[in-house]
């Protein structure tokens, strides 16, 4: 039995037809809500082993409840915006929104693809693993599928605690278990391995000094990027024999723990190049200062003369300006040019995070690996620290 095709009607609207003389209309030809309804009854009438889907209540019967202000048929797109707006004031850190937020944009794409228009309280784990068969067909990997799908139920968990959606529908939602490795048709995901020290020293001679001061600072003391990109003067306890560098925030900020990284001695040479007592709350690590050497470096190795309308080249009104601090992905950007110039395989700074980690263990066991990177419980470090055979 084929697929039922998507079809004009009366030269504006668009239909199908399903076996049994089953016609749906759809809405507008073409429009982007008629095509993502085509897709969902598809894809229902394919899981339903080609029968034709039951009648539903269209999200034109929805009446608008006067003194709250809520549909009284509330839809998937109802719930979906809600959460979101949520999601906007909760997941923030210093007045920006953090990355979760980008993961459940993401994810709530996902649902709205083919389930926008019905009413939350007829979604149930059929509807889930249909969303979950999308993201397959999209070529996503097995591990990030189970965790758009874990936020899909945590939408609909968030819509039980607002009494949107009913209990029931969230312990449906829970029955559905994760994808298992090799025992689904998602792909597989390539594990976080460590780069060798000899491939960070091959970009040593293409890295600008800045940015291989904070590799050189991830390798020795296992610390995130964004933990040390966001070192300042202030933020460092240089009182004592061993510097100790305390984040103003971190990524557990959250569980109300405080972040402690020992510099070394090593650390503590690199550091001291590059503090600003005069500007204590100053990042350390500048791009414009970054950009000063490079512009230095140019400059002696010019061959021929410098005129004078060459002298000082920079724009006052430039639409871009180094800014006051790196980014993580500032710094894997430098990394992945350096691996480009000296021909070795690309690498990301989290990888260096494996390294340092494997390292310590190493040398100095688990429970040192443990703290050092500030988790919690030595099962998380297990995932960073390769085991030494």
């Amino acid at each position: 039995m084929k697929v039922p095709k998507y079809r004009r009607y009366k030269e504006i609207y668009a239909k199908v037809v399903f076996p049994g003389r089953r016609e749906i209309h759809l809405g507008p030809y073409d429009a982007p809500e008629s095509r993502a309804k085509y897709d969902r009854l598809v894809a229902e009438f394919l899981a339903n082993e080609r029968k034709s889907p039951p009648p539903i209540r269209l999200a034109t019967q929805r009446r608008v409840n006067d003194i709250a202000g809520v549909p009284s048929v509330l839809t998937v797109a109802d719930l979906a915006v809600k959460y979101y707006e949520f999601a906007e004031g909760y997941y923030q850190k210093n007045g920006r929104p953090t990355g979760e937020l980008c993961w459940v944009k993401y994810a709530m794409r996902h649902l709205l693809q083919l389930f926008a228009d019905i009413p939350v309280n007829e979604f149930g784990p059929k509807q889930l693993k249909l969303a979950r068969d999308k993201m397959i067909e999209q070529g996503l990997a097995r591990k990030t599928i189970n965790q758009r799908t874990q936020k899909i139920v945590r939408c609909f968990k968030w819509g039980v605690s607002e009494e949107f959606v009913k209990p029931e529908i969230l312990q449906a939602l829970k029955s559905v278990d994760g994808l298992r490795a090799g025992r689904s048709a998602a792909r597989e995901s390539e594990k976080v391995r460590p780069v060798s020290v000899e491939h960070i020293e091959a970009i040593r001679p293409y890295m600008n000094p800045i940015p291989m001061a904070v590799v050189d600072l991830l390798l020795l003391t296992g610390a995130r990027v964004g933990e040390i990109t966001s070192m300042r003067t202030c933020d460092v306890d240089s009182s004592q024999d061993q510097w100790i560098f305390t984040p103003e925030s971190h990524k557990t900020d959250y569980t109300g723990k405080r972040r402690y990284i020992p510099l070394g001695r090593k650390g503590m040479a690199i550091v001291s190049k590059y503090l600003k007592p005069d500007e204590p709350t100053s990042y350390i690590f500048q791009p414009r200062e970054a950009m000063a050497i490079r512009k230095e470096v140019l400059r002696m190795n010019r061959k021929s003369r410098v005129q004078p309308s060459q002298v000082d080249r920079s724009k006052p009104d430039a639409r871009r300006k180094p800014g006051e601090r790196y980014v993580a992905f500032s710094i894997r950007q430098c990394i992945g040019r350096a691996c480009e110039k000296a021909g070795i395989p690309a690498f990301h700074p989290h990888q260096i995070r494996h390294t340092a980690a494997t390292e310590i263990r190493k040398k100095f066991g688990i429970e040192l690996a443990r703290a050092t990177l500030g988790h919690s419980s030595a099962v998380t470090s297990e995932i960073y620290a390769e085991l030494d055979l």
